[in-house]
């Protein structure tokens, strides 16, 4: 399997987002920016955590590498047609068809970005 260029930091970052832990995430943020180890990705993350006036942050897709997963499962179990993936990873996260789609984009981009290196 291609090695894919993920900000994990960012990826953590999201995920506390996503599970109300804003302070976690700020500390956190706050590590990398100290350690000098904050990718591009973890920048605009911080940014937006205080950037953003009110209301929810900024934090991406969420489940979006489950997803992706969940999907090469899928695909290699026979699953041949991409609508009827979606519609299966839709149940499977609880979220819309069209925020799956935006996840196996944004996975499809990443994995292209990293076969391209």
């Amino acid at each position: 399997m291609a090695k894919l260029n993920i900000d994990l930091t960012a990826f953590e970052i999201r995920k506390l987002l996503n599970h109300r832990k804003r302070e976690e995430a700020i500390e956190l943020a706050l590590k990398a920016l100290a350690a000098g180890e904050a990718k591009p990705e973890t920048q605009r993350l911080v940014a937006g955590l205080f950037d953003a006036k009110r209301g929810g942050q900024p934090v991406g897709l969420y489940m979006w590498y489950e997803i992706a997963m969940e999907n090469i499962r899928l695909e290699d179990e026979g699953m041949s047609k991409r609508k009827h993936r979606v519609e299966e990873l839709a149940r499977f996260c609880g979220r819309s068809g069209k925020h799956v789609e935006a996840c196996l984009t944004y996975y499809d981009k990443g994995k292209d970005e990293s076969d391209a290196i």
